[in-house]
């Protein structure tokens, strides 16, 4: 048995980003599915965690996602316009302050890029984490940090808010798959929501199956064949950022419909 914390991700409107999909691209597309990155990220601002401690939040967190109701494409991107980034001469990590600062001082033209920032609609998600080693944050700090973060949580990008608590709890069981099918749904964790959440609950329930997704390693992961790398590089730190796990479409094991 795997102790495991267990929490619920919805929104109504988000993004994730595409990988290598810089902030400053003309066009910045939207994942469909919370890559782990997102999770980490999520987590991190939670803790209240600088970027550059996410990748090491990463390589000690095994993370799967149970997809509930896979969002829509959003068909009206939001635009924007960018001052172009004019990035320090150094080899280290930067900060969106040092890339603006030329043009902030004076000393360079700003000008604009253009920019198109895709989004998606309604997305529901469970999300199961166990810790890989000893160190970083226990389970208990991550369940607090969750219930009380420190800093803001969305989804993706800032003006995308959660459209339900975390609600996360802490249980064990033999893998991901059990914690996540033992948790449940927001409506049966509190069946008083099952009425306000009548359209989520009845969209899910015409979904056929769930889609899993889960690192490679997770301890008591199902057994498949399929497997695929995935580079999911955001953060700085150029290849030890890459964070790979594997995934099966449509897991029979969990497609159960709970009511």
């Amino acid at each position: 048995m795997t102790p495991q914390l267990v929490f619920t991700l919805a929104a109504p409107y988000g993004a994730f980003a595409v990988t290598f999909n810089a902030a400053n691209a003309a066009v910045k597309a939207t994942q469909l599915a919370p890559p782990k990155s997102a999770l980490v990220g999520l987590l991190g601002a939670a803790l209240g965690l600088e970027r550059l401690a996410l990748n090491d939040l990463a390589d000690r967190l095994f993370v799967a996602v149970r997809t509930g109701l896979r969002p829509r494409p959003d068909p009206k991107p939001d635009y924007h316009t960018i001052t172009p980034p004019a990035p320090p001469r150094n080899s280290g990590p930067w900060t969106r302050f040092e890339e603006l600062r030329p043009a902030l001082s004076g000393l360079a033209e700003p000008g604009a890029i253009l920019s198109n920032r895709h989004y998606w609609q309604t997305g529901l998600w469970t999300v199961a984490v166990a810790r890989h080693g000893a160190e970083g944050p226990t389970l208990d700090e991550l369940k607090g940090a969750l219930s009380c973060p420190r800093w803001p949580l969305y989804v993706g990008r800032k003006a995308c808010g959660l459209g339900l608590p975390p609600d996360p709890v802490i249980l064990e069981a033999l893998g991901p798959a059990e914690a996540l099918d033992a948790y449940g749904w927001p409506w049966t964790r509190h069946p008083r929501l099952r009425e306000c959440l009548a359209e989520l609950f009845e969209a899910v329930e015409r979904a056929s199956g769930f889609d899993l997704r889960y690192d490679l390693n997770y301890p008591g992961a199902p057994q498949t064949s399929l497997e695929v790398e995935v580079v999911d590089e955001p953060f700085h730190g150029g290849s030890e950022a890459r964070l790979i796990r594997g995934f099966r479409p449509r897991w029979v094991g969990i497609a159960s419909t709970a009511s």
